[in-house]
């Protein structure tokens, strides 16, 4: 028995490094996966390496991050398609969610974000895709009355993604357009999501009149496809580059954390880094997040009306409340609860239903 890895973005077999597979978001869990491919005595090969090696066994089984360049040749083998899984926004892999029955249907599991449930094939089994944390990111820190008194307000940490180049904007417009109305009834079907970019553009400029306010982050220095607003409030902020999040987040007391997308189950990395740097999050994003992460956590975005709503309460919360917050925050990472959205849980997830398909097979 082989285990076919088809990863989305195109890796080697380095990734199974944690030195490097640390520095891919939410990729961590690769470790421990080829840590147990190593201690079971099974090959863990990569597609294209299996697809060019030509030695197909139907004891082989393969696991797909959504559909890639391989998959129709994958399915052409006699390798048993085990799992689909992805940890992408609805909004970015907007093809493999417009047909996420068809795609899921040769699949024995799909481990995705709980809005996807009920769009799934039915003879495929449901995994809720909760996020691989980087196990060694979490500590456990002091929160003293000076620390936080000595911290900037707030921050952003975003990318520029260009508005009319994302995956999820114009392009998706123009598929639909080319593809007639029935692509647009599936993609408004399994895809009843709110794209929270604009949301984010709609802070930057809020915020860049104010004088407790820093953006960072990457391609900011492109402008092409901004309005005039918005590269206005870019040039004044003059966004700063990141190193590590980690050596940002820690200076500051609270930081907007917006998905990419309003969709029922998905919180990525966003969130808990700013856990892990104890900086309390403005959470935006999954509709159900309550069931997922405590509210005495984050603020919600959700509770305000207006983003001076939101500024005065962040101009106005006492030190005491904010340090409740970091307490409430420590005490969930402690908690059996967030062990749940660790790399070394997830990898768990997926080694069980392999070793289950072996036993049966």
């Amino acid at each position: 028995m082989k285990i076919v890895f088809d990863p989305f973005y195109k890796l080697n077999e380095n990734v199974f490094s944690y030195n490097n597979c640390k520095n891919i978001i939410g990729g961590s869990w690769y470790y421990y996966f080829s840590k147990f491919a190593q201690e079971n005595n099974l090959p863990l090969v990569f597609a294209e390496k299996y697809l060019k090696n030509k030695c197909f066994s139907s004891d082989d089984v393969y696991l797909s991050e959504g559909v890639t360049s391989n998959t129709p040749r994958l399915l052409n083998t006699s390798a048993t398609p085990l799992i689909i899984y992805s940890g992408e926004s609805p909004n970015i892999d907007w093809k493999f969610y417009s047909f996420i029955d068809k795609n899921t249907k040769p699949y024995k599991y799909a481990i995705l974000f709980s809005g996807a449930k009920k769009f799934i094939n039915k003879s495929t089994v449901f995994v809720p895709f909760l996020w691989p944390n980087d196990s060694n990111n979490i500590i456990h820190s002091e929160n003293s009355l000076q620390n936080q008194l000595e911290k900037k307000k707030l921050v952003m940490i975003v990318s520029n993604k260009k508005q009319g180049f994302r995956h999820g904007g114009s392009r998706t417009r123009s598929y639909i357009k080319k593809n007639g109305i029935k692509i647009l009834s599936r993609v408004i079907s399994s895809m009843k999501l709110h794209d929270l970019y604009s949301v984010r553009m709609a802070a930057l400029q809020y915020f860049s009149k104010t004088e407790d306010f820093q953006l960072y982050g990457k391609n900011w220095e492109n402008l092409i496809g901004l309005t005039n607003a918005e590269k206005n409030a870019v040039k004044i902020l003059n966004p700063g580059e990141v190193v590590s999040k980690y050596k940002i987040l820690p200076q500051y007391k609270f930081a907007l954390c917006f998905e990419n997308c309003v969709y029922p189950g998905y919180i990525t990395e966003k969130i808990f880094d700013c856990f892990f740097a104890r900086c309390i999050p403005v959470y935006y994003g999954a509709p159900d997040v309550n069931e997922y992460v405590p509210k005495n956590t984050f603020i919600d975005f959700r509770d305000f009306s207006s983003f001076d709503d939101l500024h005065s309460f962040l101009q106005h919360i006492s030190i005491e409340d904010q340090l409740q917050y970091l307490n409430n925050i420590d005490y969930f990472l402690k908690s059996d609860t967030f062990k749940r959205y660790t790399d070394k849980v997830f990898c768990d997830k997926i080694t069980k239903i392999i070793l289950g398909h072996k036993l049966q097979n």
